[in-house]
């Protein structure tokens, strides 16, 4: 038996007047990149067949199948007919943006590139999320985009390697409490008290969409780094001080790359990624000994390990080795 295609499923359908049905084989081969489900679903925009009638869109989906043809395509049948279509509708404006809720995904925008051969991809704004699609490509193409991969990115999605944000999520470590509350206010309110930190979060907002998932976990990554400017440099020179060693600057800085510290200029400035304010306490003074025993010893040598020892002793050197490898706490991702 002969596997039929989404097209011709949808094309059965359309021809025995079953036109929603025919609308929805159309949308799925459109979102697979079919130029025939893209240019026949035009037309059943141009004339709301299954669908509402939206001149626009349909320009839109002709332009994008026509586009979609390899170029010798484009003098054929099907290619006439679509720029016969194109040209019909010439008048009707394009459009270059869209929004629209779709329920369990929440705010999703549909932005036209100016570009082509862009890659499609998916970003986080506070109060929804964008769909970045080449000018080529059909604003309904972006929506199909959007409902096939956000669930599927969206589902393994954590924030501290195992959990998503909710309504009284803590965290809490050696130097800070960190608190998730949401609250009757009009926006994201963030609050830094000592070692407490706390988003209230608007109760109009639903932790289940991916954007406000993001959005928390960019404020409270803030909170975080403001945290880590007051603690770190106090452990640093707490650290300096009982082993003897000296330097010039302390500099948090934030980073998603895997380094966490680094000594420039033995001692003249020792810079550290503001994720290493989440590490326990001992585990950051083994950090802070690594960094400023390289004011002793430049590189990783059997040396630089040997000096690292006799300033912090062997319970910081172990420490030093898992920094990598530790998996006793959750922590925020950077």
């Amino acid at each position: 038996m002969t596997h039929k295609s989404t097209f011709e499923i949808g094309r059965e359908h359309y021809l025995r007047k079953e036109y929603e049905e025919a609308v929805r084989c159309f949308m799925t081969g459109s979102a697979a990149n079919s130029s025939a489900c893209m240019g026949w679903l035009g037309q059943c925009y141009e004339f709301g067949l299954g669908v509402k009638k939206n001149l626009s869109y349909a320009k839109d989906m002709y332009i994008a199948s026509y586009e979609n043809l390899y170029h010798a395509k484009r003098s054929d049948r099907f290619g006439l007919w679509l720029s016969e279509r194109i040209n019909g509708l010439k008048d009707i404006p394009l459009p270059k943006s869209e929004s629209r809720h779709i329920p369990g995904l929440g705010n999703i925008r549909v932005v036209k590139s100016k570009y082509s051969f862009i890659e499609t991809k998916i970003r986080y704004n506070k109060d929804e999320t964008v769909v970045d699609i080449e000018h080529r490509k059909s604003i309904l193409t972006g929506f199909s985009y959007a409902e096939e991969q956000i669930p599927k990115l969206f589902s393994e999605w954590t924030c501290d390697g195992k959990n998503k944000f909710y309504d009284g999520y803590t965290l809490e470590t050696d130097f800070f409490k960190l608190r998730i509350l949401q609250d009757d206010v009009s926006d994201y309110k963030s609050i830094m008290d000592g070692r407490n930190l706390t988003i209230i979060v608007p109760s109009r907002v639903s932790f289940q969409f991916p954007y406000v998932q993001v959005h928390i976990l960019k404020k409270a990554k803030e909170l975080l780094f403001k945290r880590a400017e007051v603690v770190i440099p106090e452990v640093l020179r707490e650290v300096a001080d009982r082993i003897g060693a000296s330097y010039k600057k302390c500099e948090i800085v934030m980073t998603n790359r895997s380094w966490l510290a680094i000594n420039c200029c033995c001692g003249s400035k020792v810079q550290f990624c503001a994720k290493n304010i989440q590490l326990p306490k001992e585990s950051l003074e083994a950090l802070c000994i690594h960094e400023l025993t390289h004011n002793y010893v430049l590189n990783h040598s059997a040396a630089f390990y040997k000096k690292m020892i006799e300033l912090g002793g062997e319970q910081a050197y172990k420490l030093d080795q898992n920094l990598y490898k530790e998996g006793k706490w959750l922590y925020l991702k950077f």
